[in-house]
């Protein structure tokens, strides 16, 4: 892996000059091939059968050919709609794109804890850097014990046979052209493209360095090292925390990510429950929108003295704060081989951090919890963790008189809970006991997870037949302010 690397920056090197003399003065070239072909024109009509003349009028009209389509990939990259790319090629428009783009990323000021704005660059790159660091910084002891989390151990020896098997250049191949060519890259400085493009060529030397991961097990610290870039969340961010933390992995890390992916993705049907829609082969975003309408619809319809509730729940920070402890006491006692646990546990400890502040890499920090967003196994990692939830749910719902769930109609099974990622919707009776049931089952799953419910964000809904007290009571349990509806509901509204 190291030889690979290093090979890599020396390919850098001598590409940087070349791309600066090759692509640095676009917009002169085509200055000046517009004025050979006005020149040329004018030498056409004086001499319209001029072999000389209309040669050179071809070259020259191919010549901006060339120029205008690699002006249009460049800038199109920045663009946002494909009619953008492909409905005018004007520099001045992907000019004015391109720097209202730079403008809306660039941070000239915040507030730090006390609400006082900082504009001086040094002290403001150093409030992002303290307040991300404590944000990945894990708040349990390395101590603790993570108890039996009733999980059947569902991965057989034959799955497990599947997960470890070394990988081959198939494999290597699909993980490579399943990354998007253009996606902004990493550290490296190389994009999938690249490889994907002098595949011939690399693919030996790929193998080589992908193999060695697998039988080894460690990762070189800069494959891994990562730089997190900033998306404001409002037009006008005043705080750290209004910003999304996307993580520009390196293309080298990714692969090996996206053929764990691969390999994970065979079993997750199995090991999944139902209520979880999120990433899931063969589940859909519909399925959970459609069963929301049909438990909406009762709400709505329902008669009688028994009241009914919903949680519409938001994870504050959800893949930041998970605690690395929890998510491998899970693989172990899903039944994952220990070779294939290492190999998550070399992906997800031995990632380091820089941020790029106003596009410049600013500081370096190692985090003891949470996902990076950007790594393509974050997700399915993630999911497996909140699958503990579901189930804990799902075991509650299943008791007698449990109260914990809603039949959408008596023949229909029971419905705890919903699940698309993060996105959960639970459901039980608007009753002091099962309330409380419910709120012990997240307390406990936020404790050993780390994951923060966040109360202003999320809601609590009632049956058109729950009482004002009912309200009262179910909202001061939660702690979560009622609603009169769900509202939306992953992106579609709910009546």
């Amino acid at each position: 892996m190291f030889r690979f690397v290093t090979k890599l920056k020396m390919i850098k090197n001598d590409l940087k000059p070349w791309a600066k003399s090759k692509f640095q003065h676009v917009q002169e070239k085509l200055q000046q091939n517009s004025n050979k072909i006005n020149y040329v024109e004018t030498r056409l009509i004086a001499e319209l059968d001029s072999p000389r003349f209309n040669n050179w009028f071809t070259r020259l009209v191919k010549q901006r050919e060339k120029l205008l389509l690699f002006h249009q990939k460049y800038w199109g990259r920045l663009a946002l709609k494909e009619w953008l790319v492909n409905g005018d090629r004007k520099s001045k428009f992907f000019q004015r794109r391109a720097n209202s783009q730079r403008k809306r990323l660039l941070i000239t000021k915040i507030k730090n804890d006390v609400g006082l704005w900082i504009e001086d660059q040094p002290t403001l790159q150093q409030q992002f850097l303290d307040d991300y660091n404590s944000r990945f910084k894990s708040v349990v002891s390395n101590t603790r014990l993570i108890p039996n989390l009733d999980l059947s151990s569902l991965v057989t020896k034959d799955d497990n046979d599947i997960l470890v098997q070394p990988i081959t250049f198939k494999e290597l191949e699909i993980a490579v052209w399943g990354i998007e060519p253009h996606k902004t890259s990493g550290l490296d400085g190389y994009s999938a493209s690249f490889f994907q493009k002098y595949w011939d060529i690399v693919k030996i030397n790929l193998m080589g360095c992908i193999t060695k991961f697998f039988r080894s097990g460690k990762l070189l610290r800069e494959v891994n090292h990562t730089f997190i870039t900033l998306i404001p969340k409002v037009d006008q961010p005043h705080t750290t925390s209004q910003f999304w933390p996307i993580s520009l992995c390196t293309t080298l890390y990714k692969i090996i990510s996206k053929i764990l992916v691969y390999r994970l993705r065979l079993l997750l049907h199995k090991i999944i429950s139902p209520f979880q829609s999120a990433f899931i082969p063969g589940r859909s975003i519909h399925d959970n929108i459609l069963i929301t309408h049909e438990i909406m619809h009762k709400f709505k319809m329902i008669k009688g003295k028994t009241a009914w509730i919903g949680l519409k729940l938001d994870m504050e920070k959800a893949y930041d704060c998970l605690e690395w402890d929890f998510l491998f006491a899970i693989l172990h006692q899903l039944g994952f081989h220990h070779q294939w646990i290492g190999w998550i546990r070399e992906c997800v400890t031995s990632v380091s951090y820089s941020m790029l502040i106003n596009h410049a890499p600013t500081g370096f920090f190692k985090p003891s919890r949470g996902l990076h967003q950007g790594d393509p196994l974050s997700p399915y990692l993630f999911i497996l963790c909140m699958n503990v939830l579901s189930l804990a749910i799902s075991k509650a719902a299943s008791a007698p008189n449990s109260g914990i769930g809603v039949k959408v109609c008596p023949q229909s099974p029971i419905i705890p809970c919903l699940f698309f990622a993060d996105d959960s919707l639970l459901f039980c009776k608007a009753n002091v006991t099962v309330c409380h049931t419910l709120k012990n089952i997240l307390n406990n799953f936020c404790t050993l997870s780390g994951q923060i419910i966040n109360f202003h964000k999320s809601s609590l809904f009632c049956s058109s037949n729950a009482t004002r007290a009912h309200k009262q009571l179910v909202a001061a349990i939660f702690n979560i302010p009622q609603r009169a509806s769900l509202g939306k509901y992953l992106g579609c509204p709910m009546f």
